[in-house]
Parts: C-alpha cells; structure tokens; sequence
C-alpha cells in the first residue's frame, strides 16, 4: 500500500510542478516535464497493473528518491528563467531547417552509401550464418562494431536532416524510399534506443514551440510511434527464429511481456541499485573521453561502460530480467546521493541553458542540441547515455554537416 501511495505522491507533484512550469513557460515539453512523467506514469503502471502480472513494485523509496531528483531539476529551470531578463520568443524551427534544401541531393548521396553499406554487410552475415543468426547476440556485436556501424550513426543525422530539412515541402517516392531505408538500416543495430532518439529529437524539433493544446494532442502520436518501433524490433527477431504466426499466442505474450519489462525495469530496479553506492568507480562518466585518449595515444585498452554503469542483470518479475536502474540509479552506484544530486542539477543546468536560448537564437545547432537533452530526459527512466560513444559521434557529425552547409552558403553569397 505505502508503495501504491508514493506512486500517486509522485503523480500528483508531477501535476502541480507541471502546471506551475507551463504557467511561465508556456510549454509542455520541457527538460523538468519529459524527464517526469515518464517516471510518474510508469512508476503508477507498476504499482496498479504489473505487479498484478508478477513484476515487482517500484518501491516508496525509489519513487521519493526520483521525486528529490525531479524536483531539483525543476527548481533549476525555475530560478534560471526567472534570472533572464529576455520573454521566450516561439520561432518556426522547421523554417530554420528549410534553409538547407538545396542540400537535398548531397544528403540523399551520403544516405546511399550509408543504405548500402550496411546492407551489403547484412548480406554478407546472412550469406555466411543464415537468416537466424540475426535473433542471435553475435549479429548484434557485429553491427554495432567496424566501419559500417560508424556510418550508421552518420545515417541517424541524415535521416533527422531529410526530415526536418523536406517537411515542409513536397517530397517523391525517392525521398520517402531513402527515409525508410534509412531507418531499417539504423533497426539493423539491434539496439532500440539508436531509433529511438532519431523518432525522439525530430520529435522534439517539431513540436517544441507549438502551443500546449497541440503538443499534448501529439503525446500519443509518439508514445504510439515509439511502442510500435519497439514490435517492429521484436517482430525481426522473431521473424528470423522462424516462429513468427500472427495467431500464435505465445508470440505476443513474449513482444508485449518484454515491452513492459523494457518499460518498467529501471525504475523496478532503482531501489536495488540504491543498495550498491559507490560500487562503480569515480572516472565512470568520463569513459568515452579515457578511450579518445588511448585512442590518441595508441594505447589498444577500451573500457566497456556497460561493466561500469551496471551491476549486472536482475529480475525484474519471476520471468523477466534487466540490467538498466534509471538515470539516477546509474549516479547512484557511482557516487551515492551526493553524486546523484550533484548530476542532476549539471545536467538540469546544461538543459535548461540551451533550452531557454534556443528561443532566442534561430540556430540549427541550438535546437538540435536543446532536442538530444530532452531525448536523454525523457529515457531518463531507462538510463543515461553519458558514458556512450555514438552520442558524441552523432553530434559532431550533425555539426560537420551543418558547418559544411553554413561555409557554401556563406561562399555563394560572397
């Protein structure tokens, strides 16, 4: 009972931090907002309707520690607006973007190569393995490493680009063929959150200055957009087991009891992982920069931040099991409650600073870089992305492109 009782105290603070934040931002997605409701609405799911399927509960707890975390990341973004002497501003971002059509071709190019590429190495493992190996853990390890797997974060950029860049504008079958060949091609990776920040920042950039009626209209356009690319997902796996049957029962009690255990076992887990402060080291978050660096130096070690940032899978349910404890949870095992507290007010600060200046500066990179900070909040429940490579890779790439489109459009004026 006390567990179900904090998962409304969460909701209910949720609400009112919400509504007082939309009285003087005027937004509904905002870094405090993405990054809350996910925990209060899986947090309430939980204690209402998994634990009747066996799962655990999200513990009292968990959801007070969440709440402690939630409500600094509001408070930052309340005392940061209210130092700014500018109003916000509501830009057309798409228009910001539209600028770079006659860039079309050249991105079309490059998501060709990329299309191909991976591709020709899908080919190449299923002409040597079989079609099944590609429900198996080595297909994954093999997409995700080597030239192709760094094209394909160069294909998450295009794919944002040519949306963002042609939404506006009448598009040919062309266009339409190489956005979706391009998303199978990210799909390929095996790992769900490469789609899901590319469905997530285009997202973002869309809709962030709408007024509040219509971006709560377009909440369930993405939460829909979101649980089906995770089927799809589920659907290849087992396409590739040879065991796929639309009638087969047994299959879709396997898709939507690991999209719920997917869903909800970070924040199930958090309260395990609130047990083991301190088991990681000090240096974690700064993994990506220490392999850079023996990269530079010709030093061959590479640390997996996956054997940092997680003590190992859990069960989550009697059948289901994960190694993910939330965002906060991965601060915790790192430094206990200072080092949590101490991360989300940098990461609220960083958030809110390009949050609030995107509205005044009509700048691509601004806004795409205000789009990935709202992306890491809202899978926030799930984990952190710090400690991961492609997000640096996918950012520079973004900046290298649009620093190439900014330089010929600056040498044809000249």
């Amino acid at each position: 009972m006390m567990d179900l009782l904090s998962s409304f105290v969460l909701l209910f603070s949720v609400l009112g931090l919400t509504l007082v934040e939309k009285r003087y931002l005027d937004n509904l997605f905002t870094p405090f907002t993405v990054t809350a409701w996910p925990f209060a609405i899986i947090s309430l799911l939980v204690n209402l309707f998994a634990v009747r399927l066996e799962f655990l509960p999200v513990t009292a707890r968990a959801n007070y520690f969440i709440l402690l975390n939630l409500f600094i990341i509001w408070l930052v973004g309340f005392l940061m607006f209210h130092s700014r002497k500018k109003t916000l501003e509501k830009q057309d971002y798409i228009e910001v973007f539209s600028k770079y059509r006659e860039f079309r071709f050249f991105l079309l190019i490059l998501s060709w190569i990329v299309i191909i590429a991976v591709f020709l190495k899908i080919s190449s493992i299923i002409g040597k393995e079989g079609l099944a190996y590609i429900g198996t853990v080595e297909f994954e390890k093999k997409m995700i490493t080597g030239p192709v797997a760094h094209l394909t974060i160069l294909g998450k950029v295009l794919l944002i680009l040519l949306v963002i860049i042609l939404w506006n504008h009448r598009k040919n079958p062309f266009d339409y063929l190489t956005m979706v060949l391009l998303g199978i091609s990210i799909l390929s990776l095996m790992v769900k959150y490469h789609i899901m920040w590319v469905v997530l920042i285009i997202f973002f950039i869309l809709n962030l200055n709408l007024a509040p009626k219509f971006q709560f209209k377009k909440v369930a356009n993405i939460a829909l957009l979101v649980m089906i690319l995770f089927m799809v997902n589920y659907f290849i796996l087992i396409f590739s087991w040879g065991t796929f049957s639309l009638s087969n029962s047994r299959m879709w009690e396997f898709i939507f009891g690991w999209l719920l255990n997917y869903v909800t076992s970070g924040t199930i887990l958090l309260d395990k992982w609130m047990d083991l402060a301190y088991t990681s080291p000090w240096w974690t978050p700064f993994i990506v920069f220490i392999n850079l660096k023996n990269v530079i130096i010709g030093n061959p070690e590479r640390i997996d931040f996956l054997y940092l940032v997680a003590p190992g899978f859990m069960h989550s349910s009697p059948k289901f099991f994960s190694n993910v404890g939330t965002s906060f949870g991965t601060y915790y095992i790192i430094g206990g409650f200072p080092f949590t507290l101490l991360l989300s007010i940098s990461t609220a600060v960083i958030s809110y600073w390009f949050y609030l200046r995107s509205f005044c500066f009509k700048g691509p990179i601004m806004i795409f870089i205000t789009a990935i900070f709202l992306t890491l909040g809202v899978l926030s429940f799930f984990g952190q992305y710090f400690t991961v490579l492609s997000l640096y890779e996918m950012t520079l790439l973004y900046l290298l492109l649009v620093g190439i489109f900014k330089l010929v459009q600056r040498l044809k004026v000249a």
